[in-house]
């Protein structure tokens, strides 16, 4: 079956964007950049920015990935981007970049290798890296965790166990009284509802399961609260201002989203098991973390009385407000089709492999569909949460670079689209600044602004960096870039 896109009309990003240029358009200054008709200028403080983590970057780090890539599950890390040892150059390239903002994680594995055991020399060397981060002129973000445990936390179960929310705690408690003085921007944990279904839905993490539904309502009740309690550990440990702001933590969320859309529009199964699909992996653990809803069985309402794996739903105080700024990781949508009692309450399947056929006439090396306007979707179904918006991951595997300038100015007009309609949008991160270890698919898939030769460690900008690098600089989309980087055959949804 072939996902039935049918608004009526194509979509035509360059026109899309100029037409919304009006709204913050043409700003000129003596002291900044001068914007001509066309271009979209953005307000003025958006923090662009990079991403990037410790595990995919650093290389040589024993976890709980380690053995499973060991173990033939996944392509052996090695010497990844040796950024543990290269991270001078590659702290300058963010600042050649010109952007203001550096997202990056520290390794749990290598701060705490043995429980309760924290290791000096790595806590000294994230601080350097820090310290030249901040020296460049730029913003750390900080991901406590990024997909990968050490060893003893698989031992004991991971994040299956009711103690992770405590080893948890102690581990962000640690990090913040330690690094707090470099740090005011925190994110305790990378796209959540990606782990949690990763492990309990289709085994893509090590401990992972196929369907299993009671490790899936364990994992989320879990992983909620351990993500609230390493916010007050963060906002207790942590009591100085790094930037001067008046603010010692900004606790993000950074949520990786995919817009779910029906696999047949006019089939009215999949329009609900879309809906259904979207609360599960999109909304329920917001609705967690900022209004403290624990909703266990997906169904949209809290009752207490409901007992799902010796779990209750229900309303914490002691998880509502732990998020101070949601970050929206995009990079595709979700098409899903009616899969009655696969999930109950849920009944819905997310199309993978070619189950719903052709997904989109552009793609990157991966066979993500591209698709902008998914973005702006996104970005407009968060905005009710009333919480300040940042694209904190957007980017395409491209090797050769010649889909990545189209993509990453279509997806900005449309962040400019939602910023012209009044969501509070403060920034965009690019995923990534480096070529680094890309999990399943090892070092096949290129990511980066900068080329990495795995051979040599040389690390060559690409001709995006150079784009991305005048648009940061200019704080607006020239419509030049516009003009010349298109995506031609996409058709929008309605809404879209």
């Amino acid at each position: 079956m072939r996902p039935a896109i049918r608004p009526g009309s194509r979509l035509v990003l360059p026109a899309v964007a100029s037409a919304l240029a009006g709204a913050l358009c043409c700003a000129s200054s003596s002291s900044g950049p001068v914007h001509a008709p066309g271009d979209l200028v953005f307000p003025d403080g958006f923090q662009w920015g990079v991403a990037m983590s410790a595990f995919q970057t650093e290389g040589h780090v024993e976890n709980d990935w380690t053995d499973w890539a060991a173990a033939g599950k996944a392509p052996l890390l090695g010497d990844a981007c040796d950024s543990w040892n290269r991270w001078p150059e590659d702290v300058q390239l963010a600042a050649d970049l010109g952007v203001k903002v550096f997202r990056m994680s520290v390794e749990w594995a290598r701060i705490e290798p043995q429980e309760g055991a924290f290791d000096e020399a790595a806590i000294a060397h994230y601080r350097d890296v820090l310290t030249a981060v901040r020296k460049a002129g730029m913003e750390p973000l900080v991901t406590l965790h990024h997909f990968t445990n050490p060893r003893w936390v698989a031992a004991a179960g991971g994040w299956a166990d009711p103690r992770i929310v405590e080893s948890f705690k102690a581990y962000a408690a640690f990090v913040g009284q330690r690094l707090g003085d470099l740090v005011d921007q925190w994110n305790p944990q990378n796209e959540s509802v990606v782990y949690i279904t990763g492990l309990s839905l289709v085994n893509t993490f090590p401990g992972g399961q196929i369907f299993d539904l009671d490790l899936l309502h364990r994992m989320f009740r879990h992983t909620v609260f351990a993500n609230a309690a390493a916010v007050d550990a963060l906002r207790a440990s942590d009591t100085k201002d790094a930037d001067g702001d008046g603010k010692p933590v900004v606790a993000w969320l950074v949520h990786a989203t995919s817009p779910t859309y029906p696999a047949d529009p006019e089939n009215p199964d999949d329009v609900t098991a879309a809906a259904n699909w979207d609360y599960l992996y999109n909304l329920a653990f917001v609705n967690a973390l900022v209004k403290g809803e624990l909703d266990l069985d997906f169904d949209r309402k809290i009752d207490p009385t409901i007992d799902i794996s010796g779990l209750h739903e229900g309303i914490f105080d002691e998880l509502k407000g732990r998020v101070d700024l949601l970050g929206i990781n995009y990079y595709a949508r979700n098409f899903v089709m009616a899969s009655p009692g696969l999930i109950p309450n849920v009944d819905a399947l997310p199309c993978v492999n070619g189950m719903c056929g052709d997904l989109g006439p552009v793609a990157g090396d991966n066979g993500n569909e591209v698709y902008p306007p998914g973005l702006y979707r996104a970005l407009k179904e968060f905005a009710p949460f009333g919480l300040p918006l940042t694209v904190s991951e957007n980017g395409v595997a491209d090797a050769a670079d010649t889909l990545r300038p189209a993509f990453l100015v279509q997806h900005l007009a449309q962040v400019h689209r939602a910023i012209a309609e009044g969501i509070d949008v403060r920034g965009y991160l690019h995923w990534s600044l480096l070529d680094n270890y890309e999990w399943a698919s090892g070092y096949t898939m290129k990511f980066g602004l900068v080329a990495v030769d795995f051979a040599t460690q040389a690390r060559t900008p690409r001709p995006s960096f150079a784009l991305y690098r005048d648009i940061a600089a200019a704080n607006a989309v020239p419509k030049t870039a516009l003009d010349q980087w298109t995506l031609d055959g996409i058709v929008a949804a309605p809404g879209d």
